[in-house]
């Protein structure tokens, strides 16, 4: 077995021996894991290339943070939930970059009994039908995420080894 399949096993078994804690216990764990995904994201926003998408990522609908119990989720919206925010999909792209890809033409015009409505210019068209020539990727929650590590491990060690000192006292 490998030491990366060694150590998901063993922080299995660690999650299930503080899930079945009580909360008293584990409070520290969780507040701790939280604040880690907390630091992440403000650096992730310090980060961020230009001024509107630091704007974007200071609402709380752009970075995912998912905490149950002893695991942290952490990462952009699902496209439903971006769908329905402001935001829009802008922080992956300028994350991961975009391809070149084909601005297609759409005809989103409104009719009402088969006349145009008044003041829609030109019927609803967007795109030019032309190349996007793509975007480099800017990365910034990655490097956050890299650049926190250290310190993310050390407190939540602490706590995690606070938690078994107080499972061992209270037997």
């Amino acid at each position: 077995m490998s030491a990366k399949a060694n150590n998901k096993r063993q922080a299995a078994r660690l999650r299930r021996l503080l899930q079945r804690a009580p909360d008293e216990i584990t409070k520290e764990v969780k507040e701790a894991l939280v604040e880690a995904a907390e630091r992440v994201r403000e650096d992730a926003i310090k980060r961020a290339p230009y001024p509107e998408l630091k704007r974007a990522l200071a609402d709380k609908q752009a970075i995912g943070i998912q905490s149950n119990g002893f695991k942290v989720v952490m990462g952009f919206r699902t496209k439903t939930q971006l769908k329905r925010s402001k935001i829009g999909y802008e922080p992956a792209w300028v994350e991961y970059g975009t391809k070149p890809h084909s601005l297609k033409r759409r005809d989103n015009s409104v009719k009402v009994k088969k006349r145009k409505v008044k003041g829609s210019g030109t019927g609803g068209r967007t795109g030019s039908g032309g190349q996007h020539p793509g975007t480099p990727a800017q990365p910034f929650m990655t490097p956050a995420a890299e650049m926190n590590r250290k310190e993310n491990r050390r407190r939540v060690g602490e706590a995690i080894n606070n938690a078994v000192k107080k499972m061992v006292r209270n037997g």
